[in-house]
């Protein structure tokens, strides 16, 4: 199946040929066998265009292909009623101004060139440097936390969407160190009007979506403005994303994106002529990163609520994408476990993302040194100088291609902790707070401060 969906000439849209099926049998038939005739376990691949077909068409797609099947004719269609052109003549005859302001209104203030600051292992490469491979972290959520999650979700009038995407944010606001000002890219299905629900087409769009939130508000505050944002979204979905971004080709908020996927049981299973036809899974052994992170919610009738992380391997480690994944599924298992249900009153702020066994070490530490007599009256610039002097040219700190030995470490940070007090009149005893990016410019602040 992935040599098919590798075929170079599986489309040709000059043509109009947008649709390509193909029979895939698991056994070999012997002469005497009705070639027409499915075997168990062979396989119909369906492969339509994205510009003619998306998700929503899924389950109106199939529920034609039964009904053709048991005619065994072609389907009867009405001319007056809506097709998929016409809503396409539509789209390009609305009046958008209203919508140009409400976008506009939407990311005023925001620096679109300014992404997230997510814990990556190594420096950002320009779009056209970008290899496209991934690493990937899953998890499934079991019985009670699924149970849960949909609990939560009627229970406060949002759709699952809403509510992973306001998790979603929950989880940058601590991933980042407290970033308030969120914005990330999103699929919309765009289907904002009933006439457009059965309607086999491409309506998707990728769209921005921007949340400040309070840190001192609540996880049950936080998905009501998601659920307001996401309202006001849906009225101004059609406006071409091209149009929202303007000169901007790249933004950063295409680099972050979420998805949360519904499976219709109809689209699991379908019946032709009393032979029930199941979906199956495409198992790809490589996958490909059209993104920084890419977080996608997969919710099935038959197998549950299962969540995947899929981020660039230009960025992050393989290492990060795992301990990344497991604070996600903590957090989660945090925010919708129904013995700790009083979670979404707590302010977002005192949420954590430390994981269990982290935990029980940190207060196996704090016991220790508790209990611990004090075996030294050296502060820590005392004792990383100590350091520097026996190890002068061993290597202290290591990023990426770029390295400093104890000795350039020490004179770095001497020269700036002078800075800080003869120029800025830092003195002991004073907070000093410094942003900035990992690197070794934040190893240097660090030691010169613990120097001042």
């Amino acid at each position: 199946m992935l040599e098919i969906l590798r075929c170079s000439d599986l489309f040709d849209l000059a043509t109009g040929r947008v649709l390509h099926c193909q029979i895939i049998r698991q056994h070999t038939h012997s002469f005497d066998d009705n070639d027409d005739q499915l075997s168990d376990g062979d396989i119909i691949s369906f492969n339509i265009h994205h510009s003619a077909f998306d998700g929503g068409s899924a389950a109106t797609f199939l529920r034609d292909l039964s009904v053709a099947y048991e005619s065994d004719a072609e389907l009867e269609t009405d001319d007056h009623a809506l097709q998929y052109i016409d809503y396409a003549t539509h789209e390009r005859q609305l009046d958008m101004s209203a919508s140009a302001d409400f976008w506009r209104v939407q990311l005023d203030g925001y620096d679109l060139e300014r992404g997230l600051a997510l814990p990556v292992d190594q420096h950002r490469l320009s779009n056209n440097e970008r290899s496209g491979r991934a690493w990937v972290g899953q998890f499934s959520f079991d019985d009670s936390l699924s149970r849960s999650f949909l609990s939560f979700a009627s229970s406060h009038n949002v759709t699952p969407f809403q509510l992973g995407l306001a998790a979603f944010y929950t989880y940058l606001f601590k991933l980042t160190g407290g970033q308030q000002d969120l914005c990330i890219g999103s699929i919309n299905a765009n289907r904002y009007r009933v006439e457009l629900r059965n309607m086999i087409g491409m309506f998707v769009a990728t769209l921005p979506y921007r949340v400040q939130l309070d840190p001192n508000g609540s996880f049950e505050q936080l998905v009501e403005q998601v659920r307001d944002r996401c309202l006001s979204i849906l009225e101004h979905s059609h406006y071409p994303l091209q149009h929202i971004i303007g000169n901007h080709h790249a933004p950063a908020f295409l680099e972050t994106m979420f998805d949360f996927i519904t499976i219709e049981s109809n689209v699991e299973q379908v019946n032709l002529g009393g032979a029930m036809l199941q979906s199956v899974a495409l198992e790809q052994s490589d996958s490909i990163a059209k993104f920084d992170m890419m977080v996608t919610f997969v919710h099935s009738q038959s197998t549950g609520i299962s969540c995947s992380l899929v981020c660039s391997q230009d960025l992050f480690d393989d290492t990060t994408v795992q301990l990344m994944t497991e604070r996600f599924s903590c957090l989660l298992h945090h925010l919708f476990n129904s013995a700790l249900f009083t979670n979404e009153k707590q302010p977002l702020h005192q949420l954590s993302l430390i994981l269990p066994h982290e935990q029980l070490l940190i207060d196996a530490m704090k016991n220790n040194d508790s209990q611990r007599p004090s075996s030294t009256d050296q502060t820590i610039s005392q004792l990383f100088c100590e350091k520097a002097s026996n190890y002068s040219q061993k290597v202290a700190v290591d990023l990426d291609e770029q390295s400093l030995t104890y000795s350039e470490l020490l004179f770095y940070a001497r020269h700036l902790a002078v800075v800080l007090i003869d120029t800025h009149g830092v003195k002991e005893g004073d907070i000093v707070c410094q942003c900035v990016e990992r690197s070794l410019s934040m190893v240097i602040g660090i030691v010169a401060i613990e120097m001042v």
